[in-house]
């Protein structure tokens, strides 16, 4: 399989991509942006609370842009691993329980 990257790079040239490809490369992207996402707030916090760990936690929030580079260079299958791609029977369990789990908190999902 192709690199997450070089599905991006084929879609943006309009090149073909299977829907596999594309679906993985969907998922894999939502997956580092979300790892991105809690780094950054990490940061943002310590900065705003002027702790003295801000210089150490910069530090995190580089090595994990440097880690979601690396990623994006992965076929998203490796990337996931078998337990985070959809469909699998064990990410469909553990989407069902965490979709329980917010309904009994009363949550609107449907």
């Amino acid at each position: 399989m192709r690199t997450t990257l070089e599905i991006i790079i084929a879609n943006q040239e309009n090149k073909p991509c299977t829907m596999q490809e594309l679906s993985l490369a969907l998922e894999a992207l939502r997956n580092i942006r979300h790892v991105e996402h809690q780094e950054l707030k990490r940061l943002i916090e310590v900065v705003r609370n002027e702790r003295p760990t801000a210089k150490m936690r910069a530090e995190f929030a580089w090595k994990t842009i440097e880690n979601m580079f690396t990623a994006i260079k992965k076929p998203p299958d490796e990337w996931l691993g078998p337990a985070n791609i959809p469909g699998n029977p064990e990410q469909v369990k553990r989407l069902e329980w965490a979709k329980n789990i917010a309904r009994k908190a009363g949550i609107d999902i449907d």
